[in-house]
């Protein structure tokens, strides 16, 4: 949850702690201690003072959902919660609702989804006042719904909001990075893992590898579709904007070929062996790259300080930490130790988080 203002967001977990932690017996998605109508019951009521129970009851919402007793709400119930709810609620009951039918491709959830998303209604569809972060947690239960699935149609969904240009009178134009990181992240659940199967059959026209490169490194937009108007707010030209699309795709392609061990598409994943080319790659994306080049080649994840320290460009490793010298050598008066500073601590950070997951 990434939306949250003031002191708020931090209570939606507040919620979260009793509903995972309740007897095992009652935690089990058979359990018959949990229904619609209990769910409904510990709903916040009007004349509550909690200023943070509505939060609160949204964390609640979700970690029903992470047990698997989302399932047995009521759709009418559902939906009145979607109508009538907070931002806050309608976020946990629809990433719980999601978790519960992970892989399931429920036909439902899937319409509840939409409701809250605009780029699953037809463009025909009256427009609905939609908050940015409900849409990104709609976007994604898309992935949760059809986790592993490998589905055409929300494959192209995802890759097509991953590069979702900024439209006019503000549409798209606030907190785009949080919403092309989520439909990566979505395009990467629903293919999980099955990368090289499905670029090599029902979904190789795609060409998913070469368009998710294009948004991580840079290249033209492309073209296709319905063409949109132009933002009035935000000129970005013919290119796309990696700043926005870098970190999204680079996951998804990670997550595409996890354990595929496919040497070529790590290569995309390599840190810049010089201290110049660092300087055309924002730190962060280096984390993420390291990260990526982990989850591919999986079989290789080695938990030793050599195998870490690997991952640091041999170019920069006497200038990695130290003090920048009074009178420098011949050819490093320009070098920039800021810069690579900042490489070495994301390119560490993201080999020791591969380790972690690893």
């Amino acid at each position: 949850y990434s939306g949250g203002s003031g002191d708020s967001a931090g209570h939606l977990p507040t919620g979260t702690p009793p509903a995972l932690t309740a007897p095992r017996r009652s935690t089990r998605p058979e359990s018959t201690d949990i229904d619609s109508t209990w769910i409904t019951f510990n709903k916040p009521k009007s004349n509550d003072n909690n200023p943070n129970a509505v939060t609160e009851h949204a964390g609640f919402l979700m970690a029903l959902g992470l047990n698997g007793h989302l399932t047995k709400l009521g759709r009418l119930e559902s939906f009145d919660y979607l109508i009538k709810g907070s931002e806050a609620i309608s976020i946990g009951l629809l990433l719980g609702m999601s978790a519960s039918k992970r892989g399931s491709m429920d036909t439902l959830v899937t319409k509840k989804l939409s409701t809250q998303l605009e780029a699953l209604l037809p463009h025909t569809a009256t427009e609905l006042p939609l908050s940015h972060n409900t849409q990104v947690a709609a976007l994604m239960g898309v992935g949760l719904l059809y986790s592993g699935t490998g589905h055409r149609r929300m494959v192209e969904l995802c890759l097509k909001e991953l590069g979702k240009p900024p439209g006019p009178e503000l549409e798209n134009c606030v907190d785009r990075e949080s919403y092309s990181l989520t439909a990566g992240l979505s395009m990467g659940m629903i293919m999980m893992g099955k990368g090289e199967q499905l670029n090599s059959g029902g979904l190789a026209d795609l060409d998913l590898p070469s368009v998710l490169h294009n948004h991580m490194v840079g290249g033209p937009r492309p073209s296709g579709g319905r063409e949109r108007p132009h933002s009035y707010q935000i000129m970005e030209g013919d290119s796309i904007n990696i700043d926005i699309t870098s970190p999204g795709a680079t996951l998804a392609l990670a997550m595409m070929y996890w354990k595929s061990n496919n040497q070529n598409i790590a290569n995309w994943m390599a840190v810049p062996e010089t201290s110049f080319l660092l300087e055309f790659v924002r730190p962060d994306f280096l984390m993420l790259r390291t990260i990526g080049c982990g989850l591919i080649l999986w079989d290789s994840v080695i938990p030793s300080l050599e195998w870490v320290e690997a991952h640091i460009p041999v170019d920069i490793r006497p200038h990695c930490l130290v003090r920048p010298p009074d009178n420098p050598p011949p050819g490093l008066e320009n070098l920039d130790y800021e810069t690579i500073n900042q490489a070495y601590c994301n390119i560490i950070a993201g080999a020791c988080f591969v380790l972690g997951l690893r």
